[in-house]
């Protein structure tokens, strides 16, 4: 088997990580936008209801007026047009909040507004543990992956080499070359470290939110993650980087039975 064949599956795997990843992030944003716009429609049918409301309210007093009934009789009709008259109004308030703040936030009491604010945060707690946890999966597939493809690249190197007489059968592949490879699981690592670090600072910001509520509405009181902050920080530096430094220490590992205590054995090709 090739190299460039060997690659080929690592490329179409890399790809679909990035596809991952993206609909992760862009799946939620949908939901948001989704619920914004379903809360907004239920406003707007509240305010079309009360209009109508009010303008049969206006209607039956016009219709008395009209009448020349007298004005205590008016009196019923005229309250009736108040209270249609604030409902109107509190429904365009309502619909106001929902369209300016997506959820009718303004609109809602106190303890509805802690209430709704926990939902929020437990909700985005869970949503993006489970990306952590989904982004963790694959990139250490993908290195696992890219680590098999670069035995086989290796291989082919290690062959060519021997065939153009640059090296002999038992020798270990050049470091410079050996090192491109170690370099790339570096590169690659690098990018999945940055992205999980990214999930992780806003997963820590909203258990901290959630801490601050002392409890909120279910009075459930988050308790501190263990291992504080930094220790969160360091995990995807080790996960991410364990198979690029295994990598370089496996090429060290036989330089140095090699070279330094002239033991005979090699890499097995």
């Amino acid at each position: 088997m090739t190299a460039p064949y060997v690659f080929s599956p690592l490329i179409v795997l890399a790809l679909a990580v990035g596809w991952w990843i993206r609909n992760k992030l862009s799946g939620a944003q949908i939901v948001v936008l989704e619920e914004r716009l379903r809360l907004a429609k239920d406003r707007d049918q509240d305010v079309q209801r009360a209009r109508e409301k009010l303008e049969e309210e206006v209607g039956d007093l016009k219709s008395q007026i009209a009448a020349g009934a007298p004005k205590e009789q008016l009196a019923p009709f005229s309250a009736k047009v108040d209270a249609a008259l604030g409902e109107f109004k509190s429904a365009n308030t309502a619909l106001n909040a929902a369209i300016t703040q997506g959820t009718g936030y303004l609109a809602m009491t106190d303890v509805e507004r802690l209430r709704k604010r926990e939902q929020w945060l437990r909700e985005e707690i869970r949503a993006m543990r489970k990306l952590i946890q989904g982004q963790s999966q694959w990139g250490i597939t993908v290195l696992a992956v890219l680590e098999l493809n670069l035995y086989y690249i290796r291989k082919d190197a290690h062959a060519y080499l021997v065939a153009q007489h640059r090296i002999a059968e038992n020798q270990l592949l050049p470091f410079s070359r050996w090192a491109i490879g170690t370099v790339f699981l570096a590169v690659l690592a690098s990018l999945f470290v940055s992205i999980q670090r990214r999930f992780v600072a806003h997963h820590q910001f909203y258990r901290r939110e959630l801490a601050s509520m002392n409890g909120g509405y279910s009075g459930i009181i988050e308790t501190p993650q263990p291992g504080g902050a930094g220790w969160n920080t360091i995990v995807p530096f080790i996960m991410m980087f364990t198979l690029p430094v295994l990598d370089l220490a496996n090429w060290a590992f036989f330089y140095v039975g090699q070279v330094i205590l002239d033991v005979n054995f090699s890499i097995p090709w």
